[in-house]
């Protein structure tokens, strides 16, 4: 799914590690008392309250009377600055508000409650970051506003009643003086002006019960507040002179200003399973603390005034807080005017009930504004009327997060293509549902997956994230992966509906084929996906289908999918690809995505006052939008909280990647490895020590680690038993610098800064936003964007630590315009000049061409690197629009000449010398297509010339999708390993040393050359017509009926075991129903030295059949287990599809009259054919549906 960076949520958790670390001594004095500040990974015994962000006001006074001795206290933005990345049991991450899993995270470790400081940008109105926060309450939790303010210095976007308040306030307290009791006069002031009917308000609010404890109850608040009604009639009879305008309609406008023009304002809110406080929900409530406070001075109640108050709404009340840095000057008096609003929302325990009633209760609006996004990964909700914005995330290979580029850690799972290797529906619905419990963790409600479209050629830019080639293995994979996601809660969204098969200007693509080539393959595995399954979402792809684009087709929403079909879900738009509105809605497109809409909004209700749609229409859309509502039930359900990154998560991925290994040749049985420790071990190639754990785009997730092959192997064979050289490079771009840290952390990342002015010519420059990035430079998360001016400067530092004496080299690519400075001197320019863009780039293609940098370095030597950057455009075809990403890479120069040679050297010289190589994310990746199957740069010249100087060497490939190899015929023992994720060296090393019998088979064909595959004539990077020529004849299907004999076939894959076949059991008729299923059984037998499972292949043949049909179709597959000498009965079931093709005259599926084979194979090769058996089908029927 493609992205664009469009305003999510201007708002981030308040960072002010720069104060705290002003602050050490008094850190260590809550360390020294065991107060432990830390994010997430804690013993949860005796934890009260998580504080995320501010640290400081009433938390922090006299910390040991607010908690009892056993609670600790949380600041994540204290983390980094203080303690160690190695202290056991924690682990260290800065969650931002658009990402923390809240209510998740309060069940998962019994918190009373937990507290925010957000920090609101200018031009937002608050009243959309509490909506955006109450939507973020787990079903039956509580959102509380304990204090909202809003800051007027140096803010010029600030509208004219906040200036007319603030004079106001100043004013009146300008003849009362400037002691720390100012306020306190005012009752006594208004009394002496004869203002009975003007109060000042005054609350006891206990803070021992807020925190939960009770040995803290001494502790309160004694807040004094007051209208502004009463502020201007008390201004007004104390002669306080000011413009008539100032006094005038003041309470309308400011309220307007606030909630709907916004301004830069800071609100501490409390999120928790129950309210803190127990009263009245339907007033407001508002806290205020002073904030300047000393850190060295006594910490005490006493010392921190704050104010708060209990009134209603209608009053709209204001609160005072004053600065006590002012307290004793003379000057004029400063003040910030606080406003409150809704201290207390509780989300409904229960989903929307009465779709139909609500509908009635809705106006034409509000249905249309929830029929497009509100951010970039949200939904839109309307909280007056209980209806929650629900939250999407890519997959399918994790749960991304809701940002393009700077994410949260995830479980990252091997490529699709590897995990349709596995042939296992059973392990599939397991990794299902650790993405659906990783989703609920993360208060996502809809994962953007499982990707069913298939690989129509092996150069598709994005194909790693389909399982496979074939539409049966894909729909039955597609079903199950579902269900398992489903039934935790969390909605799936089935993508790309369909036939989304090239990279390369797919919003132009018009695809064209047969009714029958739609039908068979390229809708096939949606349609088996929905009659294994209910998904609740389908998202539709960008490309046309025979000159309509899907998202405007009634044919494919409305007629095949709803009403041949009966799908009952949501049909929502790839991101960015509605392209009408009309046009769209009428089609059947329910929800278009992300926000904010392009194609809704007021051009809808336009559309539906001018009768071009229905008001029924508009309605069944809706209706849609909120039967999903009443499904995702993320966080609702009782029992055991979602966990993530647990020890059983990690085992199963494991399992997931060694399952998914294919073990291509082993003619010398050299595998497994027996005896390792005795052994000596080569290991070359650069994928060795940095495999390929994912493609490219928004299927890339951020994985809480990554396990290389030589840790793996190390783990095994043990670091003296291992040499190591990497032959020759392999990447495209410089690999991403690693191991670099922020000023003053001990953390990976980027500091970043964001400023207005360039800071190198303005040193004195204000700092916008001060954040941090981590892997990729990514200056200015989506979130930022409505903060900030229309041009701006972003700054990112780093330490970099040189870990060998060497020459290395730098790369930099930049959108807009950027340079890289290294000790203070400019070492690479994007800025001045960019070279021409000639090929693709990371970031969905929107970064420039790399530039280089190499110099000599020194062992030890510390690097203070710099990146400048700003969002202006320099070049053709590098993007800016309000994205501000930056990519740095370095890598170690060496001469590739004596790197083969060295490899060769210790291929001759020890026991098992094992290259590791392949593809990356650099090649494939979503936006780009390949231009050929070959492996980059000299590779092939290494494992060649490795082959030739020892042929027992053990070969190992990593990709996506298929690649040549033209030293096959050379290597004895070969396996492909695809993008393993997060535990690819386990998964290699648990094939080699055997602790895993290999079980993967292809789940593509692999060609000897993209000359031979079936689209190679029509797959096309300038033909916008793309012409399926090759009709049902895809993958594997093809290489049969034009007798040309791939690289290795689709489903090949051997094993350390030998399995044996007999006893064939099929019925000699097939009923001629539409409802009949026929079972077909085998019994396998492990004669081989090993336990280890086989994948039961059945393909069926049609020689009867009235057109031409492939010469074997995959139509069912099972996966057997066995132990040594073990046999078992393995059961198949074939139904109408098996033997069914789609009649164009017709328009109906046909199962012909006539002879069927059921061919059970370990691959599509006819040479790989086991056993057989015909039966008949004696009559022909038609039929529709699922």
């Amino acid at each position: 799914m493609s992205t664009k960076n469009k305003a999510d949520y201007p708002w981030e958790i308040t960072r002010e590690v720069e104060r705290l670390q002003k602050q050490h001594a008094w850190v260590q004095r809550c360390l020294d008392n065991k107060i432990v500040f830390a994010p997430m990974t804690l013993d949860k015994e005796g934890l009260k309250i998580l504080d995320v962000g501010c640290a400081d006001g009433v938390l922090l006074r006299d910390l040991k009377k607010q908690v009892s001795p056993s609670a600790q206290l949380v600041g994540a933005d204290i983390v980094e600055a203080f303690l160690p990345a190695s202290e056991e049991g924690i682990r260290f991450e800065v969650y931002d508000l658009c990402e923390l899993p809240r209510d998740e995270l309060v069940g998962a470790f019994d918190l009373t409650h937990v507290r925010y400081s957000i920090l609101g940008a200018a031009k937002v109105g608050y009243q959309k970051a509490i909506d955006h926060l109450a939507s973020t309450v787990a079903p039956g939790g509580w959102l509380q506003v304990h204090e909202l303010d809003f800051d007027l210095t140096d803010r010029p976007n600030v509208g004219p009643a906040w200036r007319d308040v603030s004079n106001l306030i100043a004013a009146m307290f300008d003849g009362m003086g400037m002691g720390s009791d100012c306020i306190r006069k005012l009752p006594g002031a208004f009394e002496a002006a004869g203002l009975d009917n003007v109060t000042v308000h005054s609350v006891d609010l206990p803070m021992g019960k807020l925190l939960g404890d009770d040995e803290a109850a001494e502790l309160s608040w004694q807040p004094f507040v007051i209208t502004i009604p009463s502020l201007i009639e008390g201004a007004k009879a104390l002669g306080v002179k000011l413009p008539n305008s100032t006094y005038e309609n003041l309470a309308e406008r400011f309220e307007k200003e606030v909630k709907e023009e916004g301004a830069m304002f800071r609100a501490l809110v409390t999120i928790g399973q129950k309210p803190a406080i127990e009263y009245d929900p339907s007033t407001w409530y508002l806290s205020v603390h002073s904030r300047s406070m000393d850190p060295a001075a006594e910490l005490s109640a006493s010392s921190y005034p704050s104010f708060a108050t209990s009134v209603n709404y209608k009053d709209f009340v204001m609160v005072i807080n004053l600065e006590r840095s002012l307290h004793q000057t003379k000057q004029r008096l400063t003040v910030t005017p606080t406003i409150v609003m809704p201290r207390c929302h509780q989300r409904p325990n229960t989903s929307i009930q009465h779709v139909e009633a609500l509908l009635s209760n809705l106006t034409l609006d509000e249905k249309v504004e929830l029929l497009a996004g509100q951010g970039s990964f949200r939904m839109t909700g309307l909280e007056k009327h209980g209806i929650p914005a629900l939250i999407t995330s890519d997959g399918p290979h994790g749960i991304r997060g809701r940002r393009s580029f700077t994410r949260m850690p995830s479980p990252m799972l091997p490529s699709a293509t590897g995990m349709g290797a596995t042939f296992n529906t059973e392990l599939i619905h397991k990794i299902g549902s650790l993405l659906g419990e990783e989703a609920k963790v993360r208060g996502v409600h809809v994962l953007l997956a499982p990707t069913l479209c298939l690989q129509r050629s092996p150069l598709i830019g994005r194909g790693f994230e389909a399982f496979g080639e074939d539409p049966f293995l894909s729909g039955t994979l597609g079903a199950h992966y579902i269900n398992g996601v489903q039934e935790q809660g969390v909605a799936t969204s089935v993508k790309h509906y369909a036939a989304h098969d090239q990279s390369d200007n797919s919003i132009e693509d018009n695809v064209v084929m047969t009714e029958r080539t739609l039908r068979e393959v390229h809708m096939l595995p949606f349609q088996l996906a929905l009659r294994g399954s209910d998904p609740w979402t389908i998202m539709t792809s960008y490309n046309k289908i025979n000159g309509i684009h899907v998202s405007e087709d009634p044919l494919l929403m409305k007629e095949i999918l709803r009403e041949e079909w009966g799908f009952k879900g949501l049909v929502m738009s790839d991101w960015f690809g509605t392209y009408s509105t009309s046009e769209a809605i009428n089609a059947g497109l329910d929800l278009e995505m992300p926000g904010p809409t392009d194609w809704r909004g007021k051009r809808l209700s336009i559309a539906v006052n001018s009768r071009k749609v229905s008001k029924a229409t508009v309605d069944t859309a809706v209706e849609n939008v909120l039967n999903l509502v009443n499904k995702c039930k993320a966080g609702e359900k009782s029992g055991k909280p979602p966990q993530s990154d647990t020890p059983e998560q990690r085992a199963l991925i494991r399992q997931l990647v060694a399952e998914s290994v294919v073990l291509l040749k082993n003619n010398k049985q050299k595998l497994p490895i027996k005896n390792p420790k005795n052994l000596k071990f080569g290991l070359i190639g650069d994928h060795v020590k940095n495999p390929a754990l994912c493609g490219g785009g928004s299927a890339e997730v951020e994985p809480y680690y990554g396990i290389t092959p030589y840790e793996a192997i190390k783990e095994v064979v043990g670091e003296e038993n291992i040499t190591y050289t990497p032959g020759c490079n392999s990447f495209r771009f410089s690999p991403l610098i690693k191991g670099h840290t922020p000023p003053g952390s001990d953390s990976e990342g980027w500091s970043v800064e964001i400023f207005g002015d360039d800071p190198q010519e303005n040193p004195d420059a204000r700092v916008l936003v001060s954040t941090t990035a981590e892997k990729q430079l990514v200056d200015v998360p989506e979130s930022y964007h409505a903060t900030l001016p229309t041009k701006f400067y972003a700054r990112a530092k780093a330490k970099y630590t040189i870990h060998e004496s060497g020459k290395l080299k730098f790369g930099f690519s930049t959108s807009g315009k950027g340079k890289l400075i290294i000790d203070g001197k400019e070492a690479i320019d994007q800025w001045t000049s960019q070279p021409p863009k000639t090929d693709s780039t990371p970031c969905f293609n929107r970064l420039s061409m790399e530039r280089y940098y190499e110099s000599e370095f020194e062992k030890g030597q510390v690097l203070d690197l710099e990146v400048l950057q700003v969002n202006e455009s320099l070049s053709g075809g590098v993007g800016t629009a309000q994205t501000l990403a930056g990519r740095v890479g370095v890598y170690e120069l060496y001469d590739e000449d004596q790197g083969i040679k060295d490899a060769v050297e210790l291929a001759k010289k020890v026991d098992v010398p094992i290259v590791i190589t392949g593809l990356s994310s650099d090649f494939e990746y979503e936006g780009s297509d390949r231009e050929h199957l070959r492996l980059p740069g000299r590779v092939d010249e290494l494992i060649s010339a490795v082959l030739e100087a020892n042929p027992d060497a053990i070969i190992i490939t990593q990709s996506g999708l298929p690649i040549e190899m033209p030293w096959e015929s050379q290597a004895a023992t070969l396996l492909h390993a695809w993008f393993g994720g997060q535990e690819t060296g386990h998964g290699m090393a648990d094939v080699l040393f055997g602790k895993v019998n290999p079980s993967g088979r292809l789940s593509l064909t692999f060609p000897k050359s993209i000359k031979h595959t079936p689209a190679y004539l029509t797959f096309s990077k300038a033909d916008y017509d793309i012409v399926y020529g090759e009709g049902v004849f895809i993958g594997h299907r093809y290489y049969e009926m034009v007798d040309r004999e791939p690289l290795f076939y689709f489903g090949h894959g051997l094993s350390y075991s030998r399995f044996e076949y007999s006893n064939l059991s099929v019925a000699e008729e097939f009923t001629p129903a539409a409802d009949h299923q026929m079972r077909v059984t085998v019994d396998i037998a492990n004669k081989g030295a090993f336990a280890g499972a086989e994948v039961v292949q059945l393909y069926i043949h049609h020689a009867d059949s009235s057109l031409q049909r492939p010469i074997r179709e995959l139509k069912a597959f099972t996966k057997v287990t066995l132990d040594v000498d073990e046999t078992k009965t393995a059961e198949l079931t074939l139904d109408k599809y098996s033997l069914s093709f789609w009649c164009q005259e017709a328009s109906k599926w046909k199962a012909e009259a006539g002879k069927y084979t059921v061919i059970l194979a370990s691959s599509s090769n006819p040479k790989d054919e086991i056993t057989r058996a015909d039966f008949t089908l004696p009559k022909t029927f038609f039929w529709k549906g699922l």
